[in-house]
């Protein structure tokens, strides 16, 4: 998978045997590294970045697994982790449904928390089903007033996307940055599927709000 670190990565934990040294800028990580990037949590931000890494590295794994190519390995894969799983399915009928992963759409959520003694945070129940109905509701069939949108990658894909989405009666910002995959953010899932479902891209909800949708256009959408 690759990932775009604005800052250095590292971190030694001897006991939980995790060393993590990861250079700034573009990276392609190998599964073990992977996890490593997914378990780091010594920023400001602790325990809530590392959800929103963990999403990220959800989604590439989530459409990799839409290629056909990669399916024999994904068999592979499945029967180590099915030997830790305690399910009433077989491993032979979740592959049956293999085939049906080229059609689905990507759509990653932090659950609302609230925060318990110490340092625990708990699911929100009362917010909890307002963020799923959104998050599983039917598209939009109208672009969603009155929230700005960012579109953030190189110089060629941001002009394409730019008139792309003009052409839907959306005015956007730009900003030309460094973009390891393609993704919509946004705070509100259902606004988020709208502009996801027009790229044909995942969308996360991060942690943290967001006053604008940002879509982020990166080369993996040349390939």
């Amino acid at each position: 998978m690759e990932v775009y670190l604005d800052r250095p990565m590292r971190y030694v934990d001897r006991a939980a045997n995790l060393y993590i040294d990861f250079p700034a800028g573009r990276l392609h990580l190998s599964g073990e590294e992977a996890v490593k990037y997914m378990r780091f949590r010594h920023d400001a931000l602790g325990d809530y970045a590392r959800l929103d890494r963990i999403k990220a590295v959800a989604t590439q794994v989530a459409r990799k697994a839409q290629d056909p190519r990669v399916w024999p390995a994904l068999a592979a894969a499945l029967r180590e982790v099915w030997r830790e799983l305690d399910t009433d399915l077989s491993l032979e009928e979740v592959l049956d449904y293999l085939p049906y992963a080229r059609d689905f759409q990507v759509a990653l959520a932090t659950l609302p928390t609230r925060e318990g003694a110490g340092t625990y945070l708990y699911v929100d129940e009362a917010r909890r089903g307002e963020l799923l109905a959104a998050l599983f509701g039917g598209p939009p069939l109208a672009p969603p007033p009155g929230l700005p949108v960012r579109l953030r990658g190189d110089a060629g894909l941001i002009a394409w996307g730019r008139a792309f989405l003009e052409r839907e009666g959306v005015e956007v910002r730009t900003e030309e940055a460094e973009v390891a995959r393609s993704a919509v953010y946004a705070s509100d899932p259902a606004v988020g599927r709208y502009y996801a479902g027009l790229f044909h891209l995942s969308v996360i909800a991060p942690h943290r709000p967001l006053a604008e949708v940002v879509v982020e256009l990166g080369p993996d959408l040349l390939h």
